[in-house]
């Protein structure tokens, strides 16, 4: 089943969000991440970011489960 405009839009913006928080552990650590500070780099407003994730451990739980969907693809 194809996907419709709004949902290609929302899979970017999340794909956007994680890239976004990935840059910001890399140059801050990750007990630094902020919803606010990678909403504003994105642009958006922070409380737009929290349409996609409800609190700052739900991102780190989406970001941590990519985290380890890649090693195990690297593992096979």
């Amino acid at each position: 089943m194809t996907q419709t405009r709004r949902e290609r839009i929302r899979e970017a913006t999340i794909d956007e969000i994680k890239s976004t928080a990935w840059k910001q552990v890399g140059e801050t650590g990750a007990a630094t991440l902020s919803l606010r500070a990678i909403a504003r780099e994105m642009g958006m407003t922070a409380p737009g970011l929290y349409r996609y994730y409800k609190d700052r451990d739900a991102l780190v739980t989406g970001l941590l489960i990519d985290a380890f969907d890649s090693f195990s693809a690297a593992l096979e």
